[in-house]
Parts: structure tokens; C-alpha cells; sequence
């Protein structure tokens, strides 16, 4: 999966390189940010998301603001 710049600059930006309807994608959804720099953050996960599917969720599980 890639990102918007380079799903443009490898010309598969019709079907990747962002999250929309129609789009290809697998997520991972994480309880902390990982922009904190600290790699565990990277451990911690809530969600992972397949093709459209949900393939694992976390017991637990709370969504909270902001999201």
C-alpha cells in the first residue's frame, strides 16, 4: 500500500494512496500515536483492516474523541 504521493508517482493512484470509497486499502488502527516517536506505540493495535474487512480487533476496544 501506498500513500498519495507515491501511488501518484507509480501511476496506481486510480485504486491507491488514500482512504475513500472504491479505493484499495489495509489499515491498522493504533491506540497511541506513533508520531510520539516511541516504537512500542507501533504494538499497540487496535484494528486491522483487510479489504474492506475487519481481520482483527483488539478485546476491549473503545473508540474515544478525537477521531
Amino acid at each position: 500500500m501506498l500513500t498519495a504521493a507515491p501511488a501518484e508517482r507509480f501511476g496506481v493512484s486510480d485504486h491507491e494512496g488514500r482512504i475513500a470509497p472504491g479505493m484499495d486499502a489495509d489499515l491498522a488502527i493504533l491506540s497511541a500515536d506513533p508520531a510520539t516517536g516511541d516504537p512500542l506505540t507501533f504494538t499497540q493495535v487496535k484494528y486491522t483492516i483487510r479489504a474492506g474487512r475487519i481481520s482483527f480487533h483488539s478485546r476491549n476496544t473503545v473508540i474515544e474523541p478525537p477521531y
